[in-house]
């Protein structure tokens, strides 16, 4: 899953002018803390308009929710000043 920081069409590939999140979420409901196997990237264009990506194994992602469409839940992660909290719905993309 990808978040972004301002709107943005479902499915697409392309990597965003805005920061983002990428995390891994299970299509299964329950609450995954992040590991090796399983963590998150804050994404960002720093001031040379270089895209840097930061890993994190701090977190956790909570899927509430699953649809055939539809993947609704919560997100919790942070790494070197970096940090988000908060719920989203995303959609499944083939």
């Amino acid at each position: 899953v990808t978040l972004y920081a301002e709107g943005s069409d479902a499915c697409q590939s392309s990597i965003p002018d805005s920061p983002s999140v990428i995390v891994r979420v299970p299509k299964m409901t329950g609450s995954y803390v992040f590991n090796t196997n399983r963590n998150g990237t804050f994404s960002f264009r720093d001031a040379e308009d270089e895209v840097q990506n930061v890993v994190t194994f701090n977190g956790r992602v909570e899927v509430d929710e699953i649809t055939a469409d539809t993947i609704k839940g919560g997100l919790v992660m942070r790494e070197d000043g970096h940090s988000i909290s908060g719920h989203f719905e995303v959609s499944i993309c083939p």
